[in-house]
């Protein structure tokens, strides 16, 4: 049996034979939300797409001071090289990953919607979505370097799980 790779709206009974089929979570589309699309969500997308070699995670603040800033660039008005370097030190380039603000009609277009932002920093529209997860993950930012590693090592460990069990995990 072929399925086309494009994305396509499925209903759970497909989309869970789909997931049994090729295995796990591999053709849903899963949006990473944090506060300022600098640190944790873009850590869990470039995390999720290096560990199953697609395209399939994108990430979004929901309250981005620069949107459409590279991570470079932002390290470069700020001190938040942080994040670069922890993902530099598993192999993972996000300088030029853009960051995106999160707008409502966003949603639709993924299959789960997992957050990590903290509810006061979380519109309730996001919150009420059928398709949202949380995960607590502390906010690495304005910390030190060991800090920003364990927070990527607690996200990559998440990830992980969340590929190897399925997206029930968190929720």
């Amino acid at each position: 049996m072929y399925y086309s790779m494009e994305r396509r709206h499925v209903n759970n009974v497909e989309r869970d034979l789909l997931m049994i089929e090729f295995g796990k979570i591999s053709l849903m589309k899963i949006l990473f939300v944090c506060w300022g699309n600098v640190g944790r969500s873009q850590m869990a997308a470039a995390i999720y797409n290096n560990m199953t070699k697609t395209h399939d995670a994108d990430s979004a603040g929901t309250e981005v001071d620069v949107p459409g800033e590279s991570l470079l660039m932002r390290a470069g008005r700020t001190d938040g090289i942080y994040i670069i370097n922890a993902m530099d030190s598993v192999g993972i380039d996000v300088r030029r990953s853009k960051r995106t603000q999160l707008e409502q009609s966003m949603l639709n277009k993924y299959d789960y919607v997992i957050s990590m932002a903290d509810k006061k920093h979380s519109p309730s529209w996001l919150r009420s979505n059928s398709n949202y997860i949380y995960w607590h993950i502390t906010d690495p930012g304005g910390k030190d370097y060991q800090t920003t590693l364990q927070v990527m090592q607690t996200i990559k460990r998440k990830v992980e799980k969340l590929i190897s069990t399925g997206i029930q995990i968190g929720r």
